[in-house]
């Protein structure tokens, strides 16, 4: 388990701070649904506050369209999301206590003491949890084939140690593209604006302490990810027009104020790193409104990678060991707890962690687990865990996911992967697997009692 438990086996006190915060939400969802049921109905604000059951806890002053009832307790409709289905998704209760509980870990966040290095205590407990309730998921379910075959279901450890070997993989094989095209590795490390750091840091007394940042104007992680990502989309597209070719990995880590920063392994030819460095100067710090601020020269550090394309896998391998979680054996508890606080900042804020210039990772998956017929030069690189040449193998082929179109729980229809296809051949799934309850006695796994849970592939249970 990531979190400590004590001797009667009782959760961490973060965890069970959490779980009473989560249990809140619960009930308060309960509630409000209760409304929004009532509202949907044709009833009035009287009833439907009655039905609430907490009158003073509820707004005097509330329309009678969900819609805007719920825009006032902070739940926005998503642009993706149908007009009907997002009435559905109001009287689900478990769309309402998720979003309340997603508010408060990030409430909890933006307002925690600035000892709370990365995310508070709230959150990490709430990581705690989603690790605890998916090592009881992986005990009492498995997955069960059409035709009889069982897959063991992963503990969240299993999951952590998969993703570093598969992001490590894919982080080589992009070196090795990099390198049969004569490119050299450089480390550029972005960051943003001192409005985005909640903290910052000040020696007092011979030591360095985090106090609050006068600057910062309530923006969020989130916020600086999306800054981050805007700024390197017109930095790609600059390049791209000026005919320079880059690969590159990116991997997201928090700064101590909570802000993210990226780290970036860029591959490029040496000829055309001078013009990459006073382009990346001028996207993140000379066009944008805080050039002038004082140390806004340090927000792009752009440096060499000692030992070209080893050098730049061995730093990416200490890069993926945190934001996996999996630092092996011999770490120690101060490098585990920074590890998992980093991840807990992640789920909080849902930022993407790990990114590549050739990211094919579904198309990956698929064709590794040998889900479909397909047995050409993708199969093989993949099972050698050869991802430059799986990529060649990809493109020389045409190989893309195949979609069915479904309907989803509330009415919508949407696309599930249904298997492979190429320039003249559909490879379809061989294999659907059900959800099933494992029933376990005197060590034997019995007859699993199947539940009416269908998923379309054994990636969708063990991810």
């Amino acid at each position: 388990m990531p979190f400590p438990v004590n001797q009667n086996g009782i959760k961490s006190p973060n965890a069970r701070y959490a779980a009473q915060i989560k249990q809140k939400a619960r009930v308060k969802g309960n509630r409000l649904v209760k409304i929004a049921d009532v509202l949907l109905s044709g009833g009035d604000l009287a009833s439907a506050t009655a039905a609430g059951t907490r009158r003073n806890q509820i707004p005097i002053v509330l329309s009678k369209n969900p819609v805007i009832f719920a825009k006032q307790h902070g739940l926005l409709k998503p642009k993706a999301v149908s007009s009907e289905g997002w009435l559905k998704r109001l009287a689900d209760p478990e769309v309402w206590s998720r979003h309340f509980f997603v508010r408060e870990r990030r409430w909890a966040d933006k307002t925690a003491p600035s000892g709370q290095f990365y995310t508070s205590h709230l959150s990490i407990g709430a990581s705690a949890l989603t690790d605890e309730s998916q090592d009881r998921f992986a005990v009492r379910h498995v997955a069960v084939s059409q035709s009889g075959d069982l897959a063991v279901i992963p503990t969240s450890d299993q999951k952590r140690r998969r993703r570093f070997a598969e992001l490590l993989t894919r982080g080589k094989g992009i070196s090795d593209i990099a390198t049969a095209v004569s490119m050299v590795p450089v480390l550029l490390t972005l960051t943003c604006p001192s409005r985005f750091h909640r903290t910052k840091s000040r020696r007092l007394n011979g030591e360095t302490i985090r106090v609050k940042n006068s600057r910062w104007d309530g923006t969020t992680p989130a916020d600086g990810q999306k800054w981050l990502s805007a700024k390197w989309r017109i930095l790609t597209r600059r390049l791209n027009k000026a005919g320079i070719a880059i690969s590159w990995i990116r991997v997201v880590q928090p700064h101590k104020s909570g802000c993210p920063h990226w780290h970036i392994v860029l591959f490029a030819c040496e000829s055309d790193l001078a013009d990459i460095e006073n382009r990346v100067e001028k996207v993140f710090v000379k066009e944008t409104p805080e050039h002038n601020e004082k140390g806004a020269e340090r927000r792009v550090d752009f440096k060499p990678i000692k030992g070209g394309a080893g050098g730049a896998i061995a730093y990416v391998s200490r890069c993926l060991r945190y934001i996996s979680r999996d630092l092996g054996i011999g770490a120690s508890v101060a490098d585990q707890e920074e590890a998992d606080r980093a991840a807990a900042w992640s789920r909080t804020w849902g930022i993407r962690c790990y990114q590549t210039s050739h990211d094919k990772a579904t198309l990956w998956r698929e064709i590794r687990g040998g889900k479909t017929e397909y047995c050409g030069a993708a199969l093989k690189s993949a099972n050698q865990g050869d991802y430059a040449g799986f990529l060649h193998a990809v493109e020389d082929e045409g190989l893309a996911i195949n979609y069915d179109a479904r309907v989803g729980k509330y009415g919508e229809a949407y696309s599930a992967v249904s298997g492979l296809s190429s320039s003249s051949t559909i490879f379809t799934r061989s294999r659907e697997w059900t959800l099933a309850v494992n029933h376990i006695k005197k060590n034997r796994i019995l007859e699993p009692k199947k539940i009416d849970l269908i998923f379309s592939s054994e990636d969708e249970i063990l991810s």
